[in-house]
């Protein structure tokens, strides 16, 4: 129950919360006996993201590929963007490299937020040369030459999931 004072209202008053319920009063949570700042999403808070995508189909066959966007200070309301980079998964015996920077922070009604991701792979054999190096084959086709086997690069687009990192709204 809250009581006025001189026009404002006074906090609840704290009471022993048991492990394992969280209560809030607006401001902060309590949960298990430590009290928490509640996630306010207008703030910029450090998070990452995490991205799983399919490259579109070229020359028969595609690549998936999973991975989380380096972690940024950011809100949902800043436009702020993640850097990213990662390899695909092998597909016929070859896989393909990939850096960017994600498009703005996209607001969600929940107060959470996403960006898309939208680009193309770097160059690769179809048919990958195998390179010796300290003993063992690579299959990875980082240095070629155009003119003399047949290359190619696949397109992508994706979606991040919510931020991650920090708690969720609810806690």
């Amino acid at each position: 129950m809250r009581r006025h004072v001189k026009n404002k209202v006074a906090p609840a008053p704290q009471r022993d919360i048991p492990r394992g319920v969280s209560y809030s009063n607006g401001n902060y949570t309590k949960s298990g006996g430590f009290r928490m700042k509640a996630v306010n999403w207008e703030l910029q808070q450090n998070h990452a993201h995490f991205v799983g995508m399919m490259t579109g189909e070229i020359k028969g066959h595609r690549h998936y590929t999973d991975l989380f966007v380096f972690p940024v200070g950011g809100s949902s309301y800043d436009e702020h963007v993640h850097y990213y980079r990662g390899f695909t998964e092998v597909t016929l015996g070859h896989a393909h490299r990939f850096y960017d920077y994600t498009g703005p922070a996209i607001p969600l009604p929940d107060g959470m937020h996403y960006h898309v991701l939208a680009g193309e792979t770097y160059y690769n054999y179809t048919s990958p040369i195998s390179v010796q190096f300290q003993g063992k084959n690579y299959i990875e086709g980082v240095q070629y030459n155009p003119g003399q086997k047949d290359v190619h690069r696949h397109s992508y687009f994706g979606y991040t999931g919510g931020p991650i990192g920090y708690p969720p709204a609810d806690w």
